[in-house]
């Protein structure tokens, strides 16, 4: 085959996906579906480590989180401190521009792993655009941005560093996994056991001591992280993330004991709903549907490559949270690169290609096809579908009048201390003070959306009580109104 001609191929498809993953991420913030929870909460972060400032925790819902919690309290990410600088190029678009050049990037990565491991474009194309096709992607561009989608998609490349024998460069990758999210680090234990587990060891003699001495360190920096550093942003006992694993044990000794002791029951609340009610019983089924639609079933060649979800499955289905247990939100990213690269490795074996091109079409279209599915049906609670399906039209328009609401936020001082409806908070959060209505502390403004459907976390009606409360109120007037959005200003004395 020509290599300009692959190399032409390779990079339209490139610019497809590019371009479909933009108008996900992208026109949700523009139309204002984006949320405090957690678009808002990072992009104040990285507003303020561009400042070099301490950034807290303002936009939580309850009153210890408002305002005294540091940032790396909720998730130990370091690595925002290296996104913050291109806050002054993308503005408040700038963390879902990077986001989704790291999944390009991850695409890139599986193409170059099997590069490494065939000769045959045909597989090597069709390995990246299966990459790009795995729903997990999707479902986290739909929720905004968040750290483990850049840990994920550097995966890929710890494969390919790990392949070629580059020490140097693979360092490097892990060093930055495990500055992405705290759990990260257990994650990246569990990769490198299954590649110790599948004899991917591509060092010898004392080099070779890479992989026990990695192992080692994640599980090290899981522990003193979790339990030692995360606790010392927080002036408060709270129990934070492991609050979701409270049935488990009450902190995280005690759950890991549990897990150990009790495996037959941690297996099989991998599979069974553990929350009453109907509406639950299908979400973990759908997920472990989705896992073998996308190729799971090749586990069957490299259990190895199961071994490395391990913590994510438990992560998953263990918790008490069922928005984690399916396929919605940033929390399936983990699988992509997983099945990926488990793709690569079985079908690269395949020699003739009488078998070699109906196995990987039929995987491809099987997860391109489930995958667009459940853009329009899914048994996961809590899916918006105009904010994650890129095929449906509601996707690409909205009711909402977006330059006047734009043009209201703009008359906004830049350095006043703000409380908004949650979808405001990403376009308002490059500010020192902020906070996710209904908490209102020292805010000089409060911005509010009239023509919502969403009052997250009052009901209507409480909603629209505090919008009157604050239209007859002798401490607020109103500075700026539409027919979508009002403004309150604090009366100057």
């Amino acid at each position: 085959m020509n290599p300009k001609s692959v190399l032409n191929t390779r990079n339209y498809i490139l610019l497809l996906f590019c371009l479909l993953f933009l108008s996900i991420p992208v026109l949700n913030h523009y139309f204002y579906r984006t949320s405090a929870l957690d678009l808002g909460i990072f992009n104040h972060a990285i507003y303020n480590y561009a400042h070099f400032k301490t950034s807290y925790f303002s936009l939580g819902l309850t009153p210890q989180e408002t305002g005294i919690i540091e940032c790396l309290g909720n998730h130990f990410s370091p690595l925002i401190f290296l996104l913050a600088p291109f806050y002054f190029i993308f503005g408040t678009y700038t963390l879902l521009i990077v986001q989704v050049a790291f999944i390009i990037a991850g695409g890139i990565g599986s193409y170059r792993y099997s590069s490494l491991l065939t000769e045959n474009e045909f597989t090597k194309q069709t390995v990246m655009i299966h990459f790009f096709c795995i729903w997990g992607i999707y479902s986290a561009l739909a929720f905004d941005f968040h750290l483990n989608v850049i840990a994920a998609m550097l995966v890929p490349w710890l494969f390919v560093f790990n392949k070629k024998g580059n020490i140097k460069s693979l360092l490097l990758v892990s060093i930055l996994i495990l500055l992405t999210r705290e759990n990260m680090s257990l994650w990246l234990a569990f990769i490198f056991t299954g590649l110790w587990i599948d004899k991917k060891l591509r060092f010898s003699g004392f080099t070779k001591l890479i992989y026990p001495a990695a192992i080692a360190i994640s599980i090290i920096y899981f522990v003193t992280v979790t339990s030692y550093i995360m606790p010392g942003f927080v002036p408060y006992e709270s129990s934070g993330q492991l609050a979701r694993y409270s049935h488990l044990g009450n902190n995280l000794s005690e759950i890991v004991k549990t897990i150990i002791l009790e495996p037959f029951q941690s297996v099989k609340m991998l599979f069974s709903n553990t929350k009453q009610g109907d509406i639950y019983q299908p979400i973990k089924t759908e997920l472990h549907l989705m896992v073998l639609l996308a190729g799971g079933w090749l586990f069957l060649f490299r259990p190895s490559f199961l071994v490395m979800l391990v913590p994510i499955y438990f992560q998953k289905l263990l918790s008490n949270d069922p928005g984690m247990w399916g396929i919605n939100y940033h929390y399936s990213i983990e699988f992509v690169p997983i099945l990926s690269l488990l793709f690569i490795e079985v079908t690269s074996g395949i020699n003739h290609k009488k078998w070699l091109y109906p196995v990987t079409l039929s995987i491809l279209v099987l997860t391109a096809s489930s995958t667009t599915y459940t853009f329009f049906h899914r048994k996961s609670i809590w899916y918006t579908e105009v904010k994650a399906n890129p095929f449906s039209p509601t996707h690409y328009k909205s009711n909402l009048q977006i330059q006047t609401i734009n043009h209201q936020l703009n008359t906004i001082p830049q350095n006043s201390a703000v409380s908004c409806h949650y979808s405001l908070a990403p376009h308002l959060a490059y500010r020192e003070e902020i906070y996710h209505f209904p908490n209102i502390k020292n805010a000089e403004y409060i911005v509010l959306l009239k023509n919502t459907t969403s009052f997250y976390p009052l009901q209507k009606d409480e909603y629209l009580e505090k919008i009157e409360a604050y239209r007859n109120s002798e401490i607020f007037s109103i500075w700026s109104e539409s027919n979508d959005l009002i403004i309150f200003s604090k009366s100057k004395k």
